[in-house]
């Protein structure tokens, strides 16, 4: 029996009846071939359960981690699942889907292996924390008002950090 079902968006959660809940799932469909995710999530808890929906891009980022975690080796999508499931019940279809939209979006490469594909990521974690660092600098207004306001947010140690591997570069 549905217990509760949660609306969750970068507003926050809010409790919805069944009939908005339909209207929710309808109005989340993809309406576009671009490959991004939705901005929310909906969450479904079950009576008596504890389960709940994550959104794409958590699914991808636990997808990730599991091939970061393990960069030598190639992950076929029952290897992922194994491993996620241990956490949390998810379908094997459902890593299936993460592990194709990744490697749609290039964030991981493909070789076949079998009847399957095996997965590994295209940089490493590190490198993508980077890109990313870089995509939401390259969106801010003003760049060196973002840059003050992330150097503010740095703890001493990672300042200190950041100071030592400006001065090495420099000095190239």
């Amino acid at each position: 029996m549905l217990h509760s079902v949660v609306a969750r968006s970068h507003a926050g959660r809010v409790p919805i009846d069944a009939a908005e809940c339909w209207s929710l799932l309808l109005s989340a469909m993809p309406r576009t071939q671009s490959g991004m995710g939705c901005v929310g999530t909906i969450e479904f808890r079950l009576e008596g359960s504890s389960v709940a929906r994550l959104s794409m891009g958590e699914l991808e980022g636990r997808v990730m981690d599991v091939l970061w975690d393990h960069p030598d080796e190639w992950f076929k999508p029952g290897d992922v699942h194994k491993v996620l499931s241990k956490r949390r019940p998810i379908a094997y279809t459902t890593v299936m889907t993460i592990l194709v939209r990744l490697w749609q979006k290039e964030q991981v490469e493909r070789r076949s292996a079998g009847r399957a594909y095996a997965y590994h990521p295209t940089a490493t974690r590190e490198a993508h924390a980077a890109d990313r660092m870089g995509e939401i600098l390259a969106s801010a207004g003003d760049r060196g008002l973002a840059l003050n306001q992330f150097l503010a947010s740095l703890t001493a140690g990672d300042r200190a950090r950041l100071r030592k591997i400006l001065e090495r570069r420099s000095r190239r």
